[in-house]
């Protein structure tokens, strides 16, 4: 616990896959910055909080791991950086402004991050080898308990996003198959999604958007639809694709009395 910044100089190690647990009490800001890639602990509850220790504060958060990592708890309203050499879960919830995840392992490491309790304003996640210089296939899951902005996910497996408001996008998704449930909308029209499959549940407000392509246009890609439903009243449906759309025997693409293009 530190009144200030919280940084190091050398690897921190547990031998017995211990917890790792830093917190800033601060009324300005005061980072957590915990970035040397020998760091090994087993778990990591990581909070910025104000000098009462009442509430979050700002401060970003930064944490590298060289194996797989659980996260007890992470909370600020800064900004949360998240590296690892292995699986990244969790079994508490992340608190934050944008959560920047990266698994670097040449055997996939997956990123699950279900939590109920997340609650971010936008993800930046990817699976990639341990030099960092490639996507890999490792699946992708995160669920927040509000909406959430897409700032960039790459994997080259599946992606499943679920939020409890709205999903939009600033940057590019790239996997095999998409699925999201969203509550408010889920918006990907950013123009440089690369995906091959789509899966949308979407309920109470909003359309369901999706704008994807193909790596090197003018090479077209196919996209596969699964089950697309927008629930809500009014409810619109948009797919664009350059190249093939196709929909398997029994897949339904519906919308409750809005429109399908």
């Amino acid at each position: 616990t530190a009144g200030g910044n919280i940084t190091q100089t050398g690897s921190l190690i547990s031998s017995n896959a211990g917890l790792l647990t830093a917190k800033t009490l601060s009324a300005g800001t005061a980072n957590i910055t915990l970035s040397d890639s020998g760091n090994a602990f087993a778990n990591v509850d990581l909070r910025a909080r104000n000098a009462g220790d009442s509430a979050n504060a700002n401060g970003a958060i930064t944490y590298r791991d060289t194996d797989a990592l659980v996260v007890s708890t992470i909370g600020t309203t800064g900004n949360v950086t998240l590296t690892t050499g292995g699986a990244l879960t969790q079994s508490g919830a992340i608190v934050g402004g944008l959560l920047t995840a990266t698994t670097l392992n040449n055997t996939p490491a997956v990123i699950t991050l279900t939590n109920a309790g997340n609650d971010v304003t936008g993800i930046n996640l990817s699976t990639r080898n341990a030099a960092n210089s490639a996507n890999v296939a490792a699946a992708i899951q995160y669920l927040d308990a509000n909406g959430f902005d897409v700032a960039g996910i790459n994997t080259t497996s599946t992606v499943n996003l679920t939020s409890g408001g709205a999903i939009t996008d600033s940057g590019s998704i790239n996997g095999t198959t998409l699925t999201t449930s969203s509550v408010s909308g889920t918006i990907l029209d950013f123009n440089f999604h690369h995906v091959t499959g789509f899966i949308a549940t979407n309920t109470t407000s909003g359309d369901i958007v999706l704008a994807n392509q193909s790596d090197a246009l003018p090479t077209l890609n196919t996209l596969t639809l699964g089950n697309v439903s927008n629930n809500a009243v009014g409810g619109n449906v948009s797919l664009t694709n350059y190249g093939a759309i196709t929909l398997p025997i029994a897949t339904n693409v519906y919308s409750s009395g809005g429109s399908l293009d």
